[in-house]
């Protein structure tokens, strides 16, 4: 849930209301500059243990939190961070968009200092979309280095409990997080999406490039909330229409173009369009892996 802040939403009792009585899981960003408890029943709906809070640090001190964010706002966003952790879930995470404002030893020690105390028990790591997009070296350089170092500090790190630290990527391309952990496996996730971006990554290291056959709601509810934002992924379809700001949609002559050896078929397997995606599929000369969407969600999932 986003687009708006819930803490401040005048109707956020009602809608909470309603999730406390339903299966659903539910993703909630929030600034935490307000502390709400209707924001805390995230952390601890009965039927949806999944769920958890999403908050966006991207600094760690207060100079840089006025800077980024535009508000005098550290002590606060601080302080209700450790609130919404008191309920002992541990299920907040932590997203650090790194920008060359905001990429000092100080601000990871903030960061690292926080996660500690709320204690927060994942992190996201992300690049500056715009600067990473448009390939910039010198940005790409810095970037890389203050994520390897936040990733080493933080992966693992113990905060009571029996609880660890996990550490996720957001918008890198594989290349770049082998980079940032020495090739590192990922942590295991307890998030279903963050399952297939674990996947994703393996499937990528063994086969170099795997397109998605299929770009219809089918696919658009497969990978909500998964990244994949990397340049060796391929959007596929037979009518290949514009359907997302960010990403090309590919014809399907593009898989024997760049030599596509793994294709993920992303429509319904009960529809007659999957039989007819595997049969043309196992026709392409280059493809050596075709599988469904669902087995991307697999925990026992092999590449």
């Amino acid at each position: 849930m986003g687009g708006g802040e819930f803490s401040i939403y005048p109707h956020a009792a009602e809608i909470m209301a309603f999730f406390e009585e339903s299966p659903y899981t539910v993703r909630m960003a929030t600034n935490a500059l307000v502390y709400s408890k209707e924001v805390a029943k995230v952390l601890m709906l009965p039927h949806s243990p999944r769920s958890y809070l999403n908050i966006s640090f991207d600094c760690g001190t207060r100079e840089h939190y006025k800077m980024i964010k535009g508000v005098d706002g550290f002590d606060a966003f601080c302080e209700n961070i450790c609130r919404y952790a008191q309920t002992g879930s541990g299920r907040i995470d932590m997203k650090y968009v790194i920008t060359a404002d905001a990429a000092t030893d100080e601000d990871l020690d903030g960061f690292i200092n926080l996660i500690k105390k709320a204690p927060v028990s994942r992190v996201t790591i992300s690049p500056e979309r715009v600067l990473y997009g448009m390939h910039d070296a010198e940005y790409q350089k810095m970037m890389i280095a203050f994520a390897r170092k936040m990733y080493n500090a933080s992966n693992g790190l113990d905060i009571g409990g029996g609880r660890k630290v996990s550490v996720r990527p957001l918008y890198f391309s594989a290349k770049d997080w082998n980079q940032i952990t020495g090739g590192i496996p990922q942590p295991s996730r307890f998030n279903g999406a963050l399952l297939i971006e674990d996947n994703l990554w393996h499937l990528l290291a063994k086969y170099g490039k795997i397109a998605f056959w299929g770009t219809g709601s089918y696919f658009i509810n497969g990978i909500m909330y998964v990244s994949i934002e990397d340049e060796n992924i391929y959007l596929v379809d037979a009518n290949p229409v514009q359907k997302f700001t960010s990403f090309t949609i590919h014809p399907t002559s593009v898989i024997e173009k760049e030599n596509i050896k793994c294709v993920v078929v992303s429509v319904d397997p009960k529809s007659g369009a999957y039989q007819d995606i595997v049969e043309t599929a196992r026709q392409q000369s280059s493809i050596e892996r075709i599988l469904p969407l669902s087995a991307l969600s697999r925990r026992d999932f092999e590449a």
